[in-house]
C-alpha cells in the first residue's frame, strides 16, 4: 500500500506541474485573444491538447491507485479519503494539484468570455455588412441581444 501512496504522490506532483503549464498556456491564449491575434492560437491549442491528454491519463491512473489503496467511490470525495489516510505530504500534493486545477478552470472561463465577446462582435459586424442592422436590438431574459422585428410587441398596457 505504501508503494501505491508513493506512486500517487508522484502522480500528483506531475499533475500540479502539468496544470501549472496548462495555466501558462491559457494565460498566453488570453493575451492573444485580447489582442485579436487569433491566427497565432494554433500552436498553443496543440500544446494544450497534449497536456490535457496527459492530465486525463493521469486522472485514470490516480483512480486506479486510489482504489488499490482502499478508496471506494461510494465513500464520498477522494479528498476526504486522502485526508483520512493521515499522510500530510500526500494531502499537501492533493491540495496543490486541486488548486492548480481550480486556477486553470478560472482562467479558462475568462477566455471563454473573451471568445464569446469576439463572437458577438463578429456577428454584429456581419449584421452591419448584410444590412440587418436596421432592426433595433434589445437584451432578452438570457442577457443576449435579440433583434426586434416589426411584428414583435415590446410592451402592452
Amino acid at each position: 500500500m505504501s508503494d501505491n501512496i508513493e506512486d500517487l504522490k508522484k502522480r500528483l506532483i506531475g499533475d500540479a506541474q502539468d496544470l501549472k503549464a496548462l495555466k501558462a498556456i491559457i494565460e498566453q491564449e488570453k493575451i492573444l485573444l485580447s489582442e485579436n491575434r487569433v491566427s497565432e492560437l494554433e500552436p498553443l491549442t496543440n500544446q494544450k491538447s497534449e497536456l490535457l491528454s496527459r492530465i486525463r491519463e493521469s486522472a485514470r491512473q490516480k483512480i486506479h491507485l486510489l482504489v488499490q489503496i482502499g478508496f471506494r467511490p461510494d465513500q464520498g470525495e477522494p479528498s476526504k479519503f486522502i485526508q483520512s489516510l493521515g499522510d500530510a505530504a500526500l494531502l499537501a500534493h492533493w491540495q496543490d494539484a486541486h488548486q492548480a486545477l481550480v486556477d486553470c478552470q478560472f482562467h479558462n472561463e475568462v477566455n471563454g468570455r473573451i471568445v464569446s465577446h469576439l463572437q458577438r462582435r463578429v456577428s454584429r459586424l456581419s449584421d452591419i455588412i448584410r444590412g440587418k442592422d436596421l432592426q433595433p436590438a434589445l437584451y432578452g431574459a438570457s442577457g443576449k441581444q435579440q433583434r426586434m422585428g416589426g411584428g414583435q410587441v415590446l410592451a402592452s398596457a
